[in-house]
């Protein structure tokens, strides 16, 4: 596998912009005092609205100032809750991953109808909204035994459900070729932060480490993730540490910045370069 100009390292700028339904409260929160069986977490659910009340916005800029293209993983609500946002997304040349319609919905749950017209759902408002939706990576990266299947048989390329390498490859099966991209975990807010109590300084530390670990090592990886959800990440002392290891990576010549979606077709066609030989 090589990347554009023989670079050595392939780093993806990932924002997570996700949506629960409304009444809906995510898993996690900044609350650590368990409430009493039973009871709606009101302020979950306010935190977890952050993302496309502000956080989005604060991320935007940090992109555009940068000059960085980014996958942004969409919950499909999102088109109902934040098309304003959405929109932007698309018309900042952002590529667009589907993710699910909304975060509480894991595809591991459902029968192959359900996610069938769930996937059919998502695809369908994210066109509307302009975008050209090539990739998917399911809430909590975790899909159901059909997921695959249920993309490539739609024309997708690539899926994020992975978590076994830190290269790409072709997922095995009929049909057209499928690509995984794996989700490297070391540079991402929600478990980072959220669960393991990292700061923001904290954050942008492990990526220039890991980039440089990588830069560096005999048996390298060949991509790694840096990845902000709009409600996490978008805080104002996270967006700065954000926009800090991005702009640590770009200014190593030996590091390619780009989408998930341009990494897929690179892997798709050297695959079938090889398989012609």
């Amino acid at each position: 596998m090589s990347w554009p100009d023989e670079k050595k390292l392939a780093v993806f700028v990932n924002l997570a912009f996700e949506a629960w339904t409304p009444g809906t409260a995510p898993g996690v929160s900044p609350m650590g005092n368990p409430l009493p069986a039973g009871l709606h977490d009101t302020a979950a659910e306010s935190w977890g609205r952050f993302g496309y009340r502000r956080g989005i916005w604060r991320l935007l800029d940090v992109l555009e100032r940068l000059g960085t293209p980014a996958t942004a993983m969409v919950s499909g609500v999102l088109t109902e809750l934040a098309p304003d946002a959405v929109g932007a997304l698309v018309a900042g040349g952002h590529e667009i991953c589907g993710h699910g319609w909304v975060q509480e919905q894991l595809p591991a749950h459902l029968t192959e109808e359900a996610e069938a017209a769930m996937i059919d759902r998502c695809l369908a408002v994210l066109a509307d909204a302009g975008a050209k939706v090539s990739g998917w990576i399911s809430p909590r990266c975790t899909p159901g035994a059909h997921t695959f299947d249920l993309l490539r048989a739609r024309g997708l390329s690539w899926t994020g459900d992975v978590f076994d390498d830190d290269r790409p490859y072709v997922v095995p099966g009929d049909g057209t070729p499928f690509v995984a991209i794996p989700l490297t975990m070391e540079t991402n807010d929600l478990p980072l932060v959220m669960k393991h109590g990292h700061t923001p300084r904290s954050f942008r530390e492990t990526f220039e480490d890991t980039v440089a670990a990588a830069l560096d090592s005999p048996h390298p990886a060949l991509h790694l993730d840096i990845t902000a959800h709009a409600h996490v990440g978008g805080r104002v002392g996270m967006a700065a540490a954000f926009e800090a290891a991005i702009a640590s990576a770009a200014s190593d010549p030996r590091v390619w910045i780009g989408t998930r979606a341009e990494a897929a077709r690179l892997v798709l066609a050297q695959h079938l370069a090889g398989a012609a030989r």
